[in-house]
């Protein structure tokens, strides 16, 4: 087993996104709490107090992270996006390992020179 070490996905924390402004991080906890107890967070703008559209949440156990991750959330009216948490230097966007959602890593830009 070369499990452990070097990072990676953090245990019970999910990424949050495709919140509106009306959303509270107490109605991101409600959505969250049928699976399982968690602390959730909204990240604020403090420029101007308004979301910044994305959040957190953080599961006592990675079960229930698993079951959150593998349903459809809704927040209000909202259907949100929920996805793994990564350490810093972790990030999956810049580099997943085959498949998911397509990445835009070697999309070429008309405006390169």
């Amino acid at each position: 087993g070369s499990c452990g070490g070097g990072g990676g996905v953090i245990q019970g924390k999910l990424f949050v996104a495709n919140l509106t402004q009306e959303i509270s991080s107490d109605m991101v906890a409600e959505a969250f709490a049928q699976y399982g107890p968690c602390d959730c967070e909204v990240m604020i703008d403090k420029s101007n107090g308004r979301s910044r559209g994305f959040g957190f949440v953080r599961f006592q156990n990675e079960a229930e992270k698993q079951t959150a991750l593998a349903s459809e959330t809704w927040v209000g009216s909202v259907q949100v996006e929920v996805s793994e948490c990564w350490e810093k230097g972790h990030d999956p966007r810049a580099g997943k390992g085959g498949g998911g959602k397509g990445g835009g890593k070697n999309r070429s830009s008309p405006y390169s020179s």
